[in-house]
């Protein structure tokens, strides 16, 4: 009977060091930030090979997961901005 309470004890302490374990890993694992946000923007701008900017060049957006398309134009500059509203 003295070797039945051994193995006992044995069992006892493996699933106290296994659930101290599981519980500080919990306690430890990062979470997500609460600031977090899912927003995106595109700017960019719109040149020919010889690097001149391209006024009033049509820059076609897609976002493939929510099957969207649009266009927008580059400002006089040749430059182009997206913001998060559009996307």
């Amino acid at each position: 009977m003295a070797r039945a309470g051994k193995k006992t004890s044995k069992i006892s302490t493996h699933a106290t060091l296994a659930l101290w374990g599981a519980l500080t890993i919990l306690l430890f694992q990062p979470s997500r930030a609460p600031a977090q946000d899912l927003q995106a923007s595109i700017h960019g701008s719109v040149s020919v090979p010889s690097g001149t900017l391209v006024p009033g060049a049509s820059v076609p957006i897609t976002e493939f997961d929510e099957d969207f398309n649009f266009s927008i134009v580059s400002n006089q500059a040749g430059r182009f901005s997206v913001g998060s509203n559009l996307l």
